[in-house]
């Protein structure tokens, strides 16, 4: 049994890397471990930065009239815990999303990352759902 290897020359795509599935001849793809990681982690960092931004904003605009000080620690509380969460589910995704491609010698199109990271967050907010219409 061999072990994987990428095809000779193989040159990890500039990142995002992201191409028109329409045009197939086009498309990049990723074979290594630590490239499926990287692209996990920067979509992950992207998409939890946004949606915990946003929250972030609401949070600020509705306790800057009334407590000021908890308006401005808010956002960076928010965007460290969006950092921290995108890093851990980023890394955890990208390693098992770089074994199973490795495992079964697949490669992986530039916008799976994209993809999965789109879904851990999507999960992620519709698990908050949950418990906060318990507290309200």
């Amino acid at each position: 049994m061999s072990a994987f290897a990428p095809p000779d020359g193989y040159v990890a795509p500039a990142w995002p890397g992201l191409y028109n599935p329409l045009h197939p001849s086009e498309a990049q793809f990723l074979y290594l471990r630590q490239d499926i990681w990287h692209y996990t982690v920067l979509w992950s960092l992207i998409f939890y930065a946004a949606a915990y931004g946003l929250a972030a904003t609401w949070g600020f605009m509705v306790f800057v009239r009334t407590t000021p000080t908890l308006a401005w620690i808010l956002p960076v509380v928010f965007l460290a815990v969006a950092g921290a969460v995108g890093m851990l589910t980023g890394t955890v995704f990208g390693l098992v999303l770089a074994a199973v491609y490795n495992a079964g010698n697949f490669k992986m199109s530039t916008w799976t990352p994209l993809l999965w990271s789109l879904l851990q967050m999507l999960i992620t907010l519709i698990n908050a759902a949950s418990p906060m219409s318990t507290y309200l």
